[in-house]
């Protein structure tokens, strides 16, 4: 057991596929230079877990006792998964882990999965346990399912993979090989929204309407294959539109809203090469390509705007 382990985590942005991926359909994923860090320090008699002001302890034995039970916790998916990892490796010593995170929740950007990616990989890191990424993505894909009901993985993957992925499901990945990683604009849209209430709801116009999901997916199939070569040929006005064609299928399936548009079209007013929702939609997030100079202006119209670079490392030990 060490005295203190650090682990961090990117997030991400989904380039092209968000939904179309949980229906069998690559799609290409990035993580950003947005992180999230899980510090552990050793604790005598208790697990305690701690973002913010927000925070939750459990005895040696694993039983709640903050907040006092039955009232329920947002950090029990991520105790359940150090449950698993020690129980699976034998080990059993008491920590203080804070969580540390750039990357907003609820907003399309991996935070979950960066948050559970890191804190396993500190977990390992804290009691010397050598632990592979396929297992850090294991661990953290358990807490996903607590948390989103029926992710696609491909949060957990690129948080702990890092780079630019093409995505196909579990162990249906390959890292994307680009000469030059594209800078990307992330504005926030202030709407919040679960992630497993937007798949659910795209998964059942899949099932309600095949016919019209399946020209949707046709049509996506095709944006991805060109996607896959403007991205190896750095090609951002080519990008752009792709994006822009993207959103438009993303908002066939009703996951845009008068706010995303909103975001949209001053976006593309202000010069974007393209923009499109990332992530599960409804809110969030939405994405943009295009030259720094013609973004300069449009950041106060937005809670949140970021330029973040694209193709960063995956999970770290830091100490």
């Amino acid at each position: 057991m060490k005295e203190k382990a650090v682990a961090s985590a990117p997030g991400k942005v989904i380039l092209f596929g968000e939904h179309f991926v949980v229906s069998g359909y690559p799609a290409i994923v990035t993580a950003i230079d947005m992180r999230a860090r899980a510090v552990l320090t050793p604790s005598h008699d208790k697990f305690k877990i701690k973002s913010g002001q927000s925070w939750a302890a459990w005895n040696a034995e694993g039983e709640q006792i903050y907040p006092p039970p039955p009232q329920p916790t947002p950090f029990q998916p991520l105790f359940n998964m150090v449950l698993k990892i020690m129980e699976d490796h034998g080990v059993s010593a008491c920590f203080n882990a804070e969580i540390l995170s750039e990357i907003p929740g609820a907003a399309g950007l991996g935070s979950s999965a960066a948050v559970s990616v890191s804190l396993a990989k500190a977990v390992a890191a804290f009691n010397n346990i050598d632990m592979s990424l396929e297992s850090v993505i294991h661990y953290s894909m358990l807490a996903e399912k607590e948390y989103h009901g029926r992710p696609s993985g491909i949060d957990s993957h690129i948080t702990a993979l890092g780079g630019t992925l093409v995505y196909n499901g579990p162990r249906k990945c390959q890292q994307l090989q680009l000469n030059k990683h594209p800078s990307i604009f992330i504005a926030y849209t202030g709407l919040r929204r679960k992630t497993s209430k937007m798949v659910s709801y795209v998964q059942n116009f899949a099932a309600e309407k095949p016919d019209e999901f399946g020209q949707l997916s046709e049509i996506y199939s095709e944006i991805f294959r060109r996607a896959v070569n403007a991205l190896k040929s750095n090609d951002l006005c080519s990008l752009g539109r792709l994006m822009t064609i993207n959103h438009f299928l993303l908002r066939c399936l009703g996951l845009s809203n008068e706010k995303v548009e909103r975001a949209v079209e001053k976006l593309l007013e202000k010069g974007a090469y393209g923009v499109k929702i990332t992530g599960a939609g409804g809110g969030g997030c939405v994405i943009a390509v295009g030259d720094h100079e013609l973004f300069e202006n449009v950041s106060g119209f937005f809670p949140g705007f970021w330029k973040s670079s694209t193709g960063c490392k995956g999970v770290d030990v830091e100490a």
